[in-house]
């Protein structure tokens, strides 16, 4: 489960909506450094003023999902914001029993 704080996303005014196109990239690793696997998610935004209000004050929250057999793993995260263009990774270590 990722979480997006909206408060740092510009969001771009078109008709009654606010919009905003997200990219996820996923990927896992094995103890090696050896890519297993990864997914490339979007989410597309155009909300009105009351519901990016809302959003804004609980944040954004988006469910990924990878398999793996159990070990330990890297798991990277590469976050896109479309708008701008502007990018953040995340990686952490993942233990699956």
């Amino acid at each position: 489960l990722l979480r997006v704080d909206p408060k740092s996303l510009p969001f771009q005014r078109r008709g009654d909506r606010n919009v905003q196109n997200l990219r996820f990239i996923l990927a896992l690793f094995d103890a090696q450094g050896k890519f297993l696997g990864g997914l490339d998610s979007a989410m597309i935004l155009a909300l009105k003023d009351d519901t990016l209000a809302r959003v804004t004050e609980k944040g954004l929250e988006q469910g990924l999902s990878l398999q793996a057999p159990p070990g330990s793993y890297k798991l990277r995260l590469v976050l896109e914001e479309l708008m701008q263009g502007r990018m953040a990774a995340l990686s952490r270590p993942v233990e699956i029993r």
